[in-house]
């Protein structure tokens, strides 16, 4: 429902504003980092399903007892719809995460940009992507023994890019329309980033 996609993204709000705050010290403890690692993975989890809901149906015709029609879940993803919502809270979320480490970066207080680079940025967001789009293609092919028709893999991509799009992610110079050519760009990001 709407209301779980408020939460799971109001308590990655409230754990993104609180996470920032905690990383003035100068130590974390790696229990405390496979604690957020899991609750983000929880979070992303939560927000995928809203992105990705259930189909609505339609009925058939009086008297077909058939199964109902299903429609699109990418329909989810147009303008207004859950999915959609949710994938602009999230980039104002890391746009508010981003500028509260800067800040700290600024007033020396913990976020080191030499160091760690610009918070949330481009080619993290790409690699992200890249997981949940090119690597399940590729994971798909590995358990059926075949990769799935060339039409779906064009179509799995586009949505991921539209969704990317959406999150504020520049799909265009990163994502292309093949598998082979968004693996290649994919595995540069990686290396220089």
């Amino acid at each position: 429902t709407q209301d779980d996609c408020d939460d799971g993204i109001e308590s990655a709000e409230i754990s993104g504003q609180s996470r920032s705050s905690s990383r003035s010290s100068s130590t974390i403890s790696s229990d405390g980092d496979r604690q957020r690692s899991l609750e983000r993975l929880i979070d992303t989890g939560g927000f995928l399903a809203c992105c990705f809901a259930p189909p609505s149906t339609t009925t058939r015709a009086n008297g077909d007892h058939r199964p109902p029609i299903a429609t699109t879940s990418a329909s989810s993803l147009r303008p207004g719809g859950k999915g959609w919502e949710a994938a602009l809270r999230v980039r104002v979320l890391h746009a508010k995460v981003r500028r509260s480490l800067l800040l700290l970066s600024n007033n020396n207080n913990s976020w080191d940009t030499v160091k760690n680079g610009i918070p949330i940025n481009q080619e993290d967001m790409t690699a992200t992507l890249l997981a949940f789009s090119v690597n399940v293609l590729i994971g798909i092919e590995i358990v059926s023994g075949r990769p799935l028709p060339e039409c779906e893999q064009r179509d799995y991509l586009a949505l991921w890019r539209y969704l990317g799009w959406l999150l504020g992610v520049d799909t265009v110079e990163r994502m292309t329309t093949t598998t082979a050519t968004t693996t290649t760009r994919g595995e540069k990001v990686a290396r220089y980033s």
